[in-house]
C-alpha cells in the first residue's frame, strides 16, 4: 500500500488518474 502510493500517487500527484488507479491497486 505504501510502496503504490510513493511510486503511484506520488509521481502522479499532478494526474488525479494516477492517484485513483494507486488507490485501487493499494486496495
Amino acid at each position: 500500500e505504501i510502496d503504490c502510493m510513493i511510486n503511484f500517487c506520488w509521481l502522479g500527484h499532478e494526474q488525479k488518474l494516477e492517484v485513483e488507479t494507486c488507490e485501487v491497486l493499494g486496495k
